[in-house]
C-alpha cells in the first residue's frame, strides 16, 4: 500500500527554563491554609510580580492552545499518523487500503479531543518500538492508544497549565489573627513560661550588671522583630504579661501538649 506519511504540522510545547524556575520559586513558598482557602486555591509567600504574571499567563495560554483537540485538516494528518503506526503490525499489512483507513478512523474518533502533536508523537514512538507499555507484536486497541497519548504526552502539559492557573489565582500567605479561644489557652501556658524565663535570667544575671543590660537589649530587639511580624500581617499583637508573643510561639505553645517529649521539661 502507498499511504501518506505522517508529518508533524503543529508545534509541540517545549520546555521553558525561565517559566519553570518561576513556578518552582512560587511553589517553594506555598503553604497549606486548610479551612481558610478552597483546596484549589494556593496561598503563597513568594507571590509573582506583575511582570512574572504576564510571563506565566503567556505560557499558560500557549499550553492551553497546544492542548486543543483536532480541527479541520488536522483530522487527516492524525489519520495518516495512525495508519503509519497500524501498518507496522503484520495484521494490518494484509488488509486493503480502504480497510486500514476505516480502522484508523475509529482510532481518530476516540482521540478527536486530543492535540495533533501528541497523537503524531505517540504513533511515531510506537513505530520505533519506544512506546512504554505498548506491545510491538499485538496491535493496541483504541483505548490503549488514547491512554498512552494522555499519560505520556498530554498529562504533563495539562498539569503545567493547571499549576500556572493556581499560581495566578493565589493569594498572599499570612498569619491569621488568633481566635479568642486560642488567646485564652496560650495565655495560661505563656505566663508560666515567662515566669520560668524571668527566674532563669535573674539567676544568671545576679550581681552582673553587664549581663543584665545585654538581656534587656536582646529583649527589646526581639520585641521589635515580633512587632514587625504583626504589622506585616495586619493584625493586633498578642500581649501577655507585658510581652508580645510571636505568631510562631503562639502555634508552638498551642501544640506543646502533643509534641513535647514526656521525659522533658513541659509547661503543664
Amino acid at each position: 500500500m502507498n499511504l501518506p506519511a505522517a508529518k508533524t504540522q503543529c508545534p509541540i510545547p517545549g520546555f521553558d527554563q525561565v517559566t519553570d524556575n518561576l513556578i518552582r520559586w512560587c511553589l517553594s513558598g506555598a503553604v497549606n491554609e486548610a479551612g481558610v482557602l478552597p483546596r484549589t486555591r494556593l496561598a503563597l509567600h513568594n507571590m509573582p510580580l506583575p511582570g512574572d504574571k504576564a510571563n506565566l499567563a503567556g505560557r499558560r495560554n500557549a499550553l492551553k492552545d497546544a492542548l486543543r483537540g483536532l480541527k479541520g485538516d488536522e483530522h487527516k494528518l492524525a489519520t495518516a499518523a495512525v495508519i503509519d503506526m497500524l501498518t507496522c503490525y503484520t495484521e494490518f499489512q494484509r488488509l486493503s487500503r480502504n480497510d486500514v483507513q476505516v480502522r484508523a478512523a475509529k482510532y481518530i474518533q476516540e482521540m478527536k479531543d486530543l492535540p495533533l502533536w501528541a497523537i503524531e508523537t505517540a504513533c511515531m514512538q510506537i513505530r520505533m518500538g519506544n512506546a512504554t507499555g505498548i506491545s510491538p507484536v499485538h496491535v493496541p486497541s483504541t483505548i490503549d492508544l488514547r491512554m498512552y497519548v494522555m499519560r505520556w504526552h498530554v498529562a504533563a502539559v495539562r498539569q503545567e497549565a493547571v499549576t500556572i492557573d493556581r499560581i495566578l489565582s493565589a493569594v498572599p500567605a499570612g498569619n491569621p489573627e488568633p481566635s479568642k479561644e486560642e488567646r485564652a489557652r496560650v495565655t495560661i501556658k505563656f505566663r508560666k513560661l515567662v515566669e520560668e524565663m524571668k527566674a532563669s535570667i535573674e539567676l544568671h544575671t545576679a550581681d552582673d550588671p553587664k549581663a543584665e543590660r545585654y538581656a534587656q537589649r536582646r529583649l527589646a530587639f526581639d520585641q521589635g522583630v515580633i512587632r514587625q511580624e504583626y504589622d506585616a500581617a495586619g493584625v493586633e499583637p498578642v500581649i501577655i504579661n507585658g510581652l508580645m508573643v510571636s505568631p510562631a510561639m503562639l502555634r508552638s505553645i498551642e501544640r506543646w501538649p502533643k509534641t513535647a517529649p514526656k521525659s522533658g521539661r513541659g509547661l503543664d
